[in-house]
């Protein structure tokens, strides 16, 4: 029975698959995956899954992972929990499979977690029960689209391009890689425009 006690789970591959590029994408069989920005949880779109949580076609990573391992899919009753408190570590040794009074029970204020901040690596103890980072600072690090661009990077790049191809390279709109750009304290005159090709 799969309710009851939480259930951990053996580790695997997972299915996934990081390309080595500029924009190292997190792929799901075939599928990318990406952040939901109002819970913290990776997903994919895919409008016709049993498993989706909206209409608009949104399945979360570790709801998948679990079905697939499984070879069903979960009841909305079955709810998994991460048990570090890392809504992003999706290895199968840290996803248990719990019912949703006794997912409630867990994530309830009391029962706080000590979680190892991935922004930084520091252990600290949650104020929230859904709290991932240990500061301020630590959780608009971890908003950063692409923490692989450098200063440098950008720099060399700049000179070669306007706002708008360098965003594109970078998988970035114009504004947005014009404020990491600031973020990283690049030197914003040595990008290419109209005046100085």
């Amino acid at each position: 029975m799969l309710l009851g006690q939480p259930k951990k789970l053996l580790d695997s591959t997972c299915g996934f698959n990081i390309k080595n590029t500029i924009r190292a994408m997190l792929e799901y069989k075939g599928k990318l995956c990406k952040l939901d920005s109002s819970t913290g949880y990776l997903y994919i779109n895919d409008t016709k899954s049993p498993l989706r949580s909206s209409d608009a076609g949104k399945v979360y990573l570790h709801r998948l992972l679990i079905s697939d391992i499984l070879g069903r899919n979960l009841n909305t009753e079955e709810h998994v929990h991460h048990i570090d408190g890392d809504k992003l570590n999706n290895s199968l040794s840290n996803l248990s499979i719990c019912s949703s009074a006794e997912h409630a029970k867990l994530h309830k204020p009391g029962n706080l977690l000590e979680v190892v901040c991935p922004g930084c690596g520091v252990l600290f103890t949650q104020v929230r029960s859904n709290q991932i980072n240990c500061s301020e600072e630590c959780y608009s690090k971890s908003r950063v689209r692409n923490p692989a661009i450098t200063k440098d990077m950008l720099e060399a790049e700049m000179p070669k391009h306007t706002w708008t191809s360098l965003g594109k390279l970078f998988g970035y709109s114009d504004n947005g890689i014009k404020k990491r750009a600031k973020a990283l304290g690049c030197d914003l005159s040595l990008i290419r425009t109209a005046r100085n090709k």
